[in-house]
């Protein structure tokens, strides 16, 4: 879909695999889309565009999925704008990973294995004036010459385009909140909690986001119930909002029956040891997209929460498990989160642990730094009260787990419920998975398949630099094909099984 006409022509030349979908933007602004297949063609798009200026002309992917054990990739080959060519590894690309918010930017790839969108930062060479030559000013003696200055000058902070209230550092919980800053002569402007945000939602039908400005939030935990079903709490723009957590606030959101909930773009900080930044229990479709988790204990938790997402979120040095999917989260997708030292208070299980939640995806995660286990999947129970089933972990890199423990893996699986699992292990790399004593009795694996996993599929992984590559313990049908497992020392072979022992130790 694409407009026909227009003063500029851009032409996206892209393949994919599994219908791979783009949106073609100008300047965020929505000009076409296009939905790819295995050979490359070329997509065309018309439009209006102020000419003689620099414009960012944006490829956004937007369908990134696992479909039946299968990664959906976009292949951009060249972006022609008004005739010139770019490829995507020039100089002047980004690809921008999850949200379009100049948050985790890299240098531009052709391959998009994430959704994200591909920048082109075209200057008006891009973009030449055509028909009318605009009349020459001549030049003012003793007044020197300048650039025009536009009509609208570009904010510095990207502002909503909702309705929404507006929570503040420099905020009254006595005005309307619905002013992002204070007025002129101090009678309104924006809250100074979220409370009164949530309040003030609860009130007013017609809006269900709330923006938070840039600055330290130092509150005592907001829940969220049924009542606040449907409702956003983002920061404004790139502003960057801390909700410190503290010794009265044990959880620093707390969602219990709320539905289709997002929180997006915050900042968590300074939470309890034995705490949850984000815990959600019997809600469902909630996303959690683009925080920054710090310090505290569990970064974020979803139990009995189906169908919810936690996508593009960094993590670093949570005393617990970073990401915990627990008792019926099922159909949860965890994507795209930077996870580094995580249970860097209690040494726990793992960066991302999985448990008695079936179908959920983890896929393109960067685990580092992890004390045990960097990514956990399975029950830990035999009466099969926690059974997890058709999980896929495709997609992650790995980096040095187990660092502090004799017994664990870079990704692990354990399945006490002893049926067949039908997870899926698949394309991802695993490295520097080792032991606090590499040289003892260890079982310490790349890719551990622990205490009866039976049933699942590994294949396509890089796994090397690790103590051992892939160890089966105790289950079987399990098939392995094409797995590269280069090890520094194998005490054990390289692909192996031995009777259920001590080495699975209970996890949560």
């Amino acid at each position: 879909m694409a407009t026909t006409s227009g003063n500029s022509t851009i032409t996206v030349s892209a393949k994919g695999t599994l219908d791979a979908h783009f949106n073609l933007l100008v300047d965020g602004r929505k000009i076409g889309e296009g939905t790819t297949d295995a050979t490359a063609k070329d997509f065309v798009f018309k439009t209006d565009i102020a000419q003689g200026q620099g414009h960012k002309v944006q490829v956004q992917y937007d369908n990134d999925g696992i479909v039946h054990g299968t990664d959906r990739n976009l292949i951009v080959n060249d972006i022609a704008i008004n005739g010139k060519t770019v490829l995507p590894t020039d100089d002047h690309v980004s690809y921008d990973k999850g949200a379009l918010d100049g948050r985790d930017v890299t240098d531009g790839q052709a391959g998009l294995w994430w959704n994200g969108t591909l920048v082109v930062d075209a200057d008006k060479s891009y973009f030449p004036t055509t028909g009318v030559t605009p009349p020459t000013i001549p030049p003012v003696a003793g007044v020197p010459p300048s650039e025009p200055t536009p009509s609208t000058p570009t904010p510095s902070v990207p502002k909503p385009t909702e309705p929404g209230f507006y929570v503040a550092t420099n905020g009254n919980d006595s005005w309307s909140g619905k002013l992002a800053a204070p007025n002129a002569d101090g009678t309104d402007g924006p809250f100074a909690s979220l409370q009164k945000a949530q309040q003030a939602m609860r009130a007013d039908p017609g809006i269900d986001t709330t923006y938070i400005r840039g600055g330290d939030y130092h509150q005592n935990g907001l829940w969220l119930d049924g009542q606040d079903s449907g409702v956003t709490f983002a920061s404004y723009g790139n502003e960057k909002a801390v909700i410190h957590g503290g010794s009265n606030a044990t959880v620093s959101f707390g969602l219990g029956g709320a539905k289709n909930v997002t929180i997006e773009g915050l900042t968590f900080a300074d939470g309890v040891v034995g705490g949850h930044y984000v815990f959600a229990d019997n809600a469902a479709g909630l996303t959690f997209a683009n925080n920054a988790v710090k310090g505290g204990g569990y970064g974020i938790t979803v139990q009995d929460s189906a169908n919810s997402k936690v996508i593009g979120n960094q993590f670093d040095s949570t005393g617990a498990e970073a990401i915990f999917v627990k008792a019926g989260s099922n159909a949860t997708i965890v994507s795209d989160n930077h996870i580094t030292h995580p249970n860097a208070a209690d040494r726990g299980d793992a960066g991302i642990w999985i448990n008695g939640s079936s179908d959920v995806q983890v896929t393109h995660n960067l685990v580092e730094d992890s004390p045990e286990k960097a990514i956990a999947v399975g029950s830990v129970q035999t009466d099969g009260s926690d059974a997890t089933h058709r999980v896929t972990i495709a997609n992650n890199k790995v980096v040095d787990a187990n660092l502090e423990s004799n017994d664990g893996g870079g990704i692990y699986l354990i399945n006490r419920q002893q049926d067949l699992t039908d997870h899926t292990v698949i394309n991802n790399e695993v490295t520097g998975t080792t032991a606090t004593n590499p040289s003892g009795d260890v079982a310490s694996w790349g890719i551990y398949l622990d205490d009866w996993t039976s049933g699942a599929t590994v294949k396509g992984n890089l796994v090397h630099g690790n103590i051992g590559g892939v160890f089966l313990h105790g289950g079987g049908t399990t098939r392995s094909p094409r797995t590269s497992s280069p090890t520094t020392a194998a005490p054990r072979s390289a692909f192996s099984s031995r009777l259920p022992g001590a080495a699975g130790r209970a996890t949560r």
